[in-house]
Formats: C-alpha cells, structure tokens, sequence
C-alpha cells in the first residue's frame, strides 16, 4: 500500500482506539453510578406483533425511571388497545437507556416473569 493510505488508516484506527476508550470511560461511570442507585434512565419496552405484515401495530413503550413491570404492563395494555385483541401473539424485547447515551438490552430472564403475571391477568 501506498504511505499515504497506510497513514490514513493509521489515523482512522487511532481515531476509533480513542473513540472506544470514550466509550468505556462512559461504561466504567455508569457502572459507578449503578452501584450509588443514583439513576437516570430510561425503559424501553418494544412489542413486535406476530401479525405486523397484516396491518397489526408494533409498540414501543418509555418509561423515564420507571418500574420494570409497570413499564411491562402498560406496553401489553397499549398492545391490546391499539390492536384490538385479547390474546398476545408478539414478541418483546426490554432496553434501559441511560442519560448519557449508554443502553443495555435486558435478557428476557430479567422480564419474562413480569410479561407472563401481567399476561396471567
């Protein structure tokens, strides 16, 4: 390769070696603040509706420090209102997004309880 690609490419891969340290200076906060249960978050619940192709709405429910499973509950409601129906036939998906940019999607171990009581309703 030419020099002058090659130190493009340098400066690209220090550029981005200095973004990821950003990133995980960010991470190494959050966790901080984690731990002081000084939070300021966001959770996102996202229902995909089996039957979206047909015309079925998909929802995305947020909730700004909210409860886990009362966030849950009000997307299940909203699903049901907004599609009409009774039964449940979606897929979900949970995300917590922080203030300063910083999101981590919830393994479905972490919600599934909460989906099936309210879904037990």
């Amino acid at each position: 390769m030419k020099k002058d690609v090659l130190e493009f490419v340098r400066k690209q891969l220090k550029l981005r070696l200095e973004e990821r340290r950003n990133e995980i200076k960010k991470i190494r906060k959050r966790i901080n603040v984690l731990f002081r249960k000084r939070l300021n978050y966001t959770i996102v619940v996202y229902i995909k509706s089996a039957w979206d192709h047909e015309g079925e709405e998909n929802i995305t429910t947020a909730e700004k420090n909210g409860d886990l499973f009362e966030t849950i509950q009000k997307a299940i409601k909203e699903f049901h209102e907004t599609n009409h129906r009774s039964d449940f036939q979606a897929q979900c998906s949970v995300r917590i997004l922080f203030a300063d940019g910083i999101s981590v999607t919830l393994p479905e171990k972490f919600w599934a309880e909460h989906r099936d009581r309210v879904l037990e309703r």
